[in-house]
């Protein structure tokens, strides 16, 4: 406390979703009061201040005026936390941290350069991004959850970029929620943006409803967001000539047709975990015994039973993370200081078991994740912290009945005509979960069934599992790509209704994994990965 220090964000850090991130330690005396600025001129600046518990997590955005960032709190017990120094945007360049034991000062913008380019937006000025000034901007209210608001554009409105706008909130109170936002008008070409927690970015729609009116439908977690109206082409209103609207807000039914949902980014996703409860404290050499039962806390995703551990790692400390069930097969992540993803793994002990051996690249506390790959078995387990990890041998296979991993099926490839090449979005990495939505908007294969494709590149020989596990509905797979002349196929081969297809490359190139279902009606949440098989 009372230090600054500089950096440089490259593009070689670690990464957090899509953000280059780096950390730093802050220590002094339990209980001391601090303030953190992220101070940047070359990127809109995130920052996060992290203490020892799941619940001991600060995070700003713009709070210290421009693009810089602020938190302010006190230092839990032992007297260290961690400073995660972030982009909102991707970019790359210097930085200062300044921490104080009292805030200091706003950061003069124009001193930063940001009073000499444009017109400024809000009260922000000069080259101030809008996002940020949509984060300070007056707001009209509060739009209700289930309600709706009436209002005009007018000339004494809100000026975003030389834009006149209305600002509005909307809060998302204990539970995730799926959101639709309407706004319609004919006065003018509605446009509706949406922007706070796991939506860094902001999201926004033109024409998505009725006419020309605008239409957003979002997945939401708890938290308070700002909806920003404007119109198409009219970036100002005369005294007399108000342009009327209305906005209305409506939780949104599994069963909703004609709205295509948002999902936040998977920054602010795996951020989640962290604010859950935790189960218990494992130490090096201990081993628990609980069981996961309907009724347990859940995923925020997907609403499986989920249960958290935590165990306490100093810097460069290995682990190795072993979870067994005869009950259910089991699904292990990792997540933990100085992490930019999650790790994962299903079968890697052998047979239906899960293991995952890390190094603690920082010290500090690290979760472990445990859950079925399929939300509808539960049953007892047991997770053990082991210094090195065991020999198994090639024991490798989870089926239904403990499950022997069977040769795939084969169906024509006539079957997958309509179902386009993955997009450069859709690429399996090895052990890294992908989560998506099947939708009524999907591509469709032969049968009607809707389909969703990934990429997975392969060498010869490489020997690999892909899995798919849904919510909602009984997935598919497909497996296509070099060398195959037909598409290997299952239905249910993870257990219950998780699918899944154990193969062989027998050329290099890249593959495509199609996700798909065994009704054209079928829509829903779902988890796909490729695994390594020994």
């Amino acid at each position: 406390i009372g230090e600054t220090v500089t950096g440089s964000l490259a593009a070689s850090d670690p990464r957090y979703g899509e953000n280059p991130v780096q950390v730093w330690t802050l220590h002094g005396e339990a209980g001391a009061p601090f303030t953190v600025d992220l101070v940047s001129a070359d990127f809109d600046a995130f920052l996060w201040v992290m203490g020892a518990e799941p619940e001991d997590i600060l995070e700003d955005d713009d709070g210290a005026g421009c693009l810089n960032s602020r938190v302010s709190g006190t230092l839990p017990a032992g007297g260290r936390a961690r400073i995660v120094v972030s982009p909102l945007d991707g970019a790359t360049g210097d930085y200062e941290v300044r921490v104080t034991a009292e805030p200091g000062p706003m950061v003069d913008c124009d001193a930063m350069g940001g009073g000499d380019g444009g017109d400024g937006a809000g009260d922000g000025g000069g080259d101030d991004h809008p996002l940020a000034a949509i984060g300070r901007a007056e707001v009209e209210g509060a739009l209700p959850p289930g309600g709706s608001v009436t209002d005009a554009l007018s000339s004494d409105d809100v000026r975003l970029e030389d834009t006149t706008v209305d600002v509005w909130t909307f809060t998302v109170a204990e539970t995730a929620a799926t959101v639709r936002f309407d706004l319609e008008s004919s006065a003018i070409d509605p446009f509706l943006f949406l922007w706070g927690p796991g939506f860094e970015d902001g999201i926004g729609d033109d024409d998505s409803g009725e006419g020309m009116n605008a239409r957003l439908c979002v997945s939401l977690p708890p938290g308070t967001y700002r909806l920003v109206v404007g119109a198409v082409g009219q970036r100002t209103f005369a005294e007399d000539a108000p342009a009327a609207y209305r906005l209305w807000a409506s939780e949104v039914g599994e069963d909703e047709s004609g709205c295509e949902r948002i999902d936040m980014s998977r920054a602010e996703r795996m951020m989640r975990y962290f604010r859950m409860p935790v189960r218990g404290e494992l130490a090096i050499g201990e081993r628990a015994e609980d069981r996961i039962d309907v009724g347990d806390p859940t995923d925020p995703d997907n609403e499986a039973p989920l249960h958290v551990w935590a165990i306490d790692l100093e810097a460069g400390q290995s682990v190795t993370l072993d979870l067994r069930s005869r009950a259910f097969d089991a699904f292990l992540r990792v997540v933990g200081p100085g992490m930019v993803n999650a790790l994962s793994d299903d079968d890697g002990a052998g047979a239906c078991d899960a293991r995952i051996t890390l190094e603690a690249s920082e010290a500090g506390r690290y979760l472990a994740l445990v859950q079925s790959t399929n939300g509808d078995r539960v049953g007892p387990y047991s997770l053990e912290a082991l210094e090195t990890a065991p020999f198994d041998g090639d024991a490798y296979g989870c089926s239904p009945s403990a499950l022997d991993l069977a040769e795939p099926m084969r169906r024509p490839l006539d079957d997958l005509a309509g179902v386009p090449e993955a997009g450069p979005d859709r690429a399996l990495d090895f052990g890294w979960e992908q989560e998506a939505l099947l939708t009524a908007f999907d591509a469709r294969r032969a049968s009607g069934a809707p389909a969703q494709v990934w990429s997975l590149t392969l060498e010869e020989g490489q020997r690999v599992a892909v899995e798919a596990n849904g919510v909602g509905f009984d997935p598919v797979l497909f497996v296509t790509g070099p060398g195959l002349d037909a598409a290997l196929y299952d239905d249910d081969g993870a257990g219950g209704v998780g699918s899944r297809i154990a193969f062989t490359a027998p050329a290099d190139g890249t593959y495509r994994v199609v996700v798909s279902a065994t009704t054209s009606e079928a829509e829903g949440s779902y988890r796909v990965v490729a695994l390594r098989r020994r």
